[in-house]
């Protein structure tokens, strides 16, 4: 929390007082982005340290806080990450120089995917899946007892080859067989011939002597050079399962897990025994008190006007709203014995304080409601006028010998929720004495005090239909005048016809059909790790940066090369992360974060593969919403229906992803068939709002075919490209490792990653488990792997052409919404554009 406290203080504050200072002018491009950048390398560091502690931390209030400022923090990351890529004009941003400045590696600042997004909903998923195999089993017709399954006919051919194929199958058998016995019967005359020696027994005890000292010797040399290989760091050594660390690390963290779900599950009940409690002791007294207040309120302003208020409705706040009104009652009262001078700043007073409790109402920390509004004339402001907020590029009125610099950076809504959970860990948490709970339980008294105000709301709301009520009766009795109902009646008239097309349907229903439909479809567990890619590094620390741009435009500008950069492989997983899993996995991320619905991976390989992992971490529900598999299940006229079933569902059972793949297939559907499918499908889009944790993820290898409806399609396109030399020698290593194969000398991995240039992962994966097999495994002690073994077998596989130029064009088409317009800090274009306003004029 410190390190958190000291980057707010060094980094955002002096960001906030220059957005609130109007004096000054906006810093330039390569500032803001210095800025920015340091920002988010040091924020994903703090969320490291946070996803750890929260995931080993075991008290439970605790835990709940650091919860809060992981998602405050994570949203953070997505909101810097946004403005630097609309500055820098693309999706993958280079740190190179902040790397060095700070002397840390690349994988220091890969963001980590939160483990709690699956660990707390383990019991959820599981039931889940269980409903959905049940589902898919009913559509799998299984034949009862004694009934005949039907099978497809047989032609004669393939009757024939059926025959040919077993028949060649049993003589291979025999003849192997055969020739086993044969072998077996010459080896045993050879046996008895040579199971007799003629050595005393001396000399035969020099031989083992001599036998086994040579084996000593040679494994000693062994050992002595793989320790001289792992002292000059040239080989990784091998820990022993029996005491190796990583082991006593998962022991410890099982057992923390256990602890901690003991800890929760206690909190939860005591959650309800202490809320009972609280109603039982502190209830009555909390009602008396606000009964006498609220009857107090009806009186006095029947004394004053002469007739029983109009108690406020929920919406308004119910009885929390009286106290406003008891202090406007005072005032009203006081001016009739007050001149009318007094009468007057009374009512300005009453005005400005409903004013700034209005204002305080907002949620978001702005230039206006963070500092006085202020009426001082400044360099791009009127008099009399308070400041926009940041993300608010509307220029204000200036003189025309001024220039005009709109503000840059949007607002933040996860800045007050880390500025809050600050001071709350400073006053609670910080010089709290925990050394009397070693086991970590839960804190009574601190689930007291945020018990309160819950309870106090409970009763409040009893109270206000108690009283409501009450004074009806009093309204009937007194002036005998009825409750009027001309806002139902204006309801009624506002009304709209609902747009749901299956209302009179069930979400189970729908769900179910989906799955017989497979619509809904079992997702593959894949994980993002197993994505394996690495790192790429620039080299661009010795670039002096143009002031007036990024630093990775800069760069492109000075080498004379405008293309956007080709990503690696880490970067690919880096965006997905940003992009997809850590909004999905949390609503609060998701609903106050940069919105992001559409995706679109384009490229090589690992399309499927990114979205299966993103689906897996996040533990969301797959959608299969293809063309060329909805075309083949959904008839044209129930494509709107279908669409409209589809969302309805994703967005019920959230998180949900929904993939599209665009793939060339024969037999496709008619245009028109295609444009129905399009339109119903971007009305849908459309609708999708940020409380929806939904996200559509298009797959295509041609995206030059899409056009411009592609390009309008995507918020975000991630292209991935072929694996680079890095990442071809880090798939090689953990693919062997992982099929139970040993790097050794004799194995040249760097040979390997140049001659599987142009190979997919997918295609080197394949040649990896080609040649590991189960015998070959069990021969490696006795005969090391060499290159020659896994060539032969990628010989046999096809390598893909490089489309470069077709992917780098369609990268340059991607359009990213700049920061700001680019006609704003182009004084030459505002010259221009003066020089046509006063044309126009005269």
């Amino acid at each position: 929390m410190t390190r958190i406290e000291s980057n707010f203080q060094q980094y955002e504050l002096p960001g906030l007082a220059l957005l609130a200072d109007g004096s000054r002018r906006p810093q330039t491009f390569n500032e803001i982005w210095q800025q920015y950048s340091r920002l988010y390398v040091h924020y994903v560091r703090i969320f490291r340290d946070l996803e750890d502690s929260y995931d080993q931390m075991a008290h439970p209030q605790k835990r709940t806080e650091i919860r809060t400022m992981l998602e405050a923090i994570a949203g953070r990351i997505l909101e810097i990450k946004d403005v630097l890529v609309r500055i820098d004009q693309q999706e993958y941003l280079n740190f190179d120089h902040i790397l060095l400045e700070y002397k840390l590696t690349p994988d220091l600042i890969s963001i980590p995917i939160p483990r709690y997004y699956i660990e707390e909903r383990q019991v959820e998923l599981q039931e889940r899946e269980k409903l959905l195999v049940a589902l898919i089993s009913r559509t799998i017709k299984v034949p009862a007892e004694g009934e005949v399954a039907v099978v497809a006919p047989m032609t004669l051919e393939e009757a024939i080859k059926i025959i040919q194929m077993n028949e060649r199958g049993r003589q291979g058998r025999q003849r192997h067989k055969e020739a086993k016995e044969i072998r077996r019967h010459e080896k045993e005359p050879v046996k008895k011939k040579t199971s007799k020696y003629n050595f005393d027994p001396a000399e035969a005890a020099v031989r083992i002597q001599k036998c086994f000292r040579g084996h000593l010797a040679r494994k000693g040399t062994k050992e002595m050079r793989n320790e001289e290989l792992i002292f000059v760091k040239m080989q990784a050594k091998e820990a022993r399962k029996e005491s190796s660390p990583m082991t006593k690390l998962q022991q410890t963290h099982a057992l923390r897990k256990l602890i901690q779900s003991h800890n929760q599950q206690e909190y939860v009940e005591a959650l309800v025994t202490i809320k009972q409690k609280l109603h039982e002791v502190e209830g009555p007294e909390l009602r008396d008190k606000m009964q006498q207040e609220i009857r107090g309120w009806i009186v006095s302003h029947k004394e004053l006007h002469g007739k029983f208020p109009q108690f406020p409705t929920e919406e308004e706040g119910g009885s929390l709203k009286i106290g406003d009104l008891l202090e406007q009652q005072k005032i009203e009262q006081g001016n009739k014995l007050l001149p009318p001078l007094k009468n007057a700043r009374s009512l300005s007073s009453n005005t400005l304080g409903r004013a700034t409790t209005a204002g305080s109402t907002n949620g978001r920390m702005t230039a206006t409601n963070s500092r006085p509004a202020t009426t001082a004339t400044t360099s791009g402001s009127r008099p009399g006028t308070t400041k926009t907020s940041h993300s608010s590029y509307k220029r204000k009125g200036k003189k025309d010998n001024e220039e005009s610099f709109p503000v840059l950076t949007p607002e933040s809504n996860f800045l007050p929720i880390i500025q809050s959970s600050l001071e709350k860990f400073k006053g609670v948490w910080l010089n709290r004495d925990e050394s009397g709970n070693f086991t970590q339980k839960y804190d009574p008294d601190l689930m007291k005090e945020g018990l309160r105000p819950e309870v106090e709301k409970e009763i409040r709301a009893s109270v206000d239909v108690l009283l409501r009520q009450e004074l009806e009766n009093l309204r009937k009795t007194v002036e005998g005048k009825k409750k009027k109902k001309g806002k139902i009646a204006k309801k009624k008239r506002g009304r709209k016809k609902s747009g749901d097309l299956t209302a009179d349907r069930s979400i189970e229903s729908l769900h179910g059909e989906l799955v017989i439909k497979e619509i809904i479809i079992k997702c593959p567990e894949v994980h993002l790790r197993e994505f394996i890619g690495g790192e790429r590094y620039h080299g661009n620390q010795a670039v002096v940066f143009n002031p007036n741009k990024p630093p990775n435009k800069a760069v492109r500008a000075i080498h004379g090369n405008e293309n956007r950069d080709v990503p690696s492989l880490s970067e690919v997983r880096r965006a997905i992360t940003e992009y997809c899993i850590l909004p999905l996995g949390s609503e609060a991320i998701h609903r106050n974060a940069p919105f992001v619905k559409t995706i679109l991976l384009y490229g090589h390989c690992g399309k499927s593969m990114i979205t299966h992992a993103a689906v897996t971490e996040t533990g969301s529900v797959l959608f299969d919403i293809s063309p060329a598999r909805f075309h083949k299940v959904i008839p044209s006229a129930e494509i709107r229906v279908t669409l409209h079933m589809v969302f309805k569902v994703a967005k019920t059972i959230a998180p949900s992803v929904l993939k599209r793949d665009r793939k060339i297939l024969p037999g496709e559907p008619s245009q028109a068939a295609k444009n129905l499918y399009r339109k119903f499908l971007m009305q849908q889009l459309r609708s999708l709002r940020p409380t929806d944790r939904v996200v559509v993820i298009a797959n295509t290898k041609y995206p030059q075919l899409g056009g411009k409806k592609l390009l309008s399609f995507a918020q975000k396109s991630i292209f991935l490209p072929l694996p680079d030399y890095a990442s071809r020698i880090l798939l090689w290593t953990q693919l062997i490792r992982s099929g139970g194969g040993k790097i050794t000398p004799e194995l040249d991995i760097s040979t390997l990653s140049h001659i599987s240039e142009g190979y997919t992962a997918a295609a080197i994966q394949t040649c990896v488990s080609e040649t590991l097999m189960a015998n070959r495994i069990q021969m490696i002690d006795k005969k090391p792997l060499t290159c020659t073994e896994f060539s032969n077998a990628l010989s046999k596989l096809e390598s893909q052409k490089c489309d470069d130029e077709v992917y780098q064009k369609f990268m340059n088409k991607v359009s990213i919404k700049p920061l700001i317009p680019e006609n704003e800090g182009n004084p030459t274009r505002k010259e221009k554009g003066k020089g046509k306003e006063e044309k126009g004029k005269r």
